[in-house]
């Protein structure tokens, strides 16, 4: 079991069994060991082994923290699987919980946390996930477990034509609360509460915008009779066509007329949606924001910032935000999962350019 591709392997020392003794805890994704020192040699005691297909790509983490309320820490292992085939692609996240005594461990809760399915050949994305927490109620451990989620179908089939079917359906699944006890030895599953009811999400589009002096701005679509992962469109300002044509969703493109930069001066902002099979296995689908200055005569661009769909209520990829409260908005772009925080865009009197990434929570 033990692999000897060393680069891979990571080690750690933590007291886990409450025996004021440091144990080795080796991760070598997808699998972890847990080695107790006698006094003359580290010996096993614990061995637990994720899981992974044959074509799956593991990548595991580890933390360490007392979710039993016993003074000792818990190995919380976040096993990573990643797989596919010809254009989809599924992340999927288990979390062991495990505890530890002087002679061994023990998985004392298992689950998937978070699932993520992106399919390219049709541009539709699936997420789930379930934010868990310990907490303590009349002194009782409890795990706190909040699944949301939610798809995005584009219904994208070779030979159906808008009639036959439609698209760009964005769902948000059944909320639930579930709460597990310690009862000792393990967390035991309580009644699953729904929290909220599964819905459609309403689709948002705005392709005319006048800006404060009366300047017009629009979005062109060229929408296939054939159905396909994308529409096309195209931005003007005053009838002149603003670069080249871009891949978007007509159900999810706006445009309008908002001073980003500080000067007292409005500029184009568009955002859309659209999906990039050559982005695969990031994310199928992306929200895009541009934005240009206007002077007249010329349009020049700004801005130009993409990221995943992350959550259904704005399909929040990318967003305007004061992240720093100077009174200027900057650029957030969502990353695909925790491992890549969000990255922030800031003006620099020119452009918007790369500044930070998100602080993790």
């Amino acid at each position: 079991m033990w692999r000897e591709d060393k680069w891979a392997v990571e080690t750690f020392y933590e007291d886990v069994n409450g025996d004021e003794v440091t144990e080795l805890i080796v991760l070598h994704s997808p699998e972890i060991f847990v080695l107790s020192w006698t006094g003359a040699e580290y010996v096993k005691i614990f061995y637990l082994n994720g899981g992974c297909g044959p074509r799956c790509f593991p990548s595991s983490y580890l933390k360490f923290e007392d979710w039993t309320n016993d003074g000792g820490a818990e190995i919380i292992f976040d096993n990573v699987q990643i797989w596919g085939g010809t254009g989809y692609w599924v992340y999927e996240t288990t979390r062991f919980i495990n505890h530890c005594t002087k002679i061994s461990c023990e998985t004392v809760w298992e689950k998937m946390i978070s699932r993520t399915g992106d399919d390219y050949n049709t541009g539709s994305i699936e997420r789930e996930q379930y934010k868990t927490k310990s907490i303590i109620e009349n002194g009782q451990p409890i795990i706190r477990a909040v699944k949301t989620g939610f798809n995005f179908y584009d219904h994208f089939y070779p030979g159906l034509t808008r009639d036959d079917f439609e698209y760009n359906v964005l769902s948000v699944i059944t909320s639930t609360l579930t709460l597990y006890p310690w009862d000792g030895t393990r967390f035991v599953s309580g009644e699953e509460q729904i929290v909220s009811l599964p819905y459609q999400v309403d689709f948002w589009a705005n392709y005319q915008a006048v800006s404060s002096n009366g300047t017009q701005t629009a979005i062109t679509l060229d929408v296939e009779t054939q159905i396909t992962p994308n529409d096309t469109c195209t931005l003007s300002i005053t009838d002149k066509i603003i670069g080249g044509p871009l891949l978007c969703k007509h159900d999810f493109t706006s445009v309008s007329w908002q001073d980003i930069t500080g000067d007292g001066q409005e500029e184009v902002v568009l955002q859309l949606l659209y999906s990039d099979p050559g982005d695969a296995p990031w994310c199928a689908v992306q929200q895009r924001l541009l934005a240009y200055t206007w002077d007249g005569q010329t349009a020049t661009l700004i801005a130009d910032a993409s990221g995943c769909v992350t959550r259904p209520e704005d399909l929040y990829g990318v967003r305007l935000e004061d992240y720093d409260g100077d009174g200027l908005p900057e650029i957030i772009a969502a990353q695909l999962d925790a491992d890549n925080p969000e990255r922030i865009y800031k003006f620099n009197g020119t452009e918007f350019v790369f500044w930070s990434e998100m602080p993790q929570k």
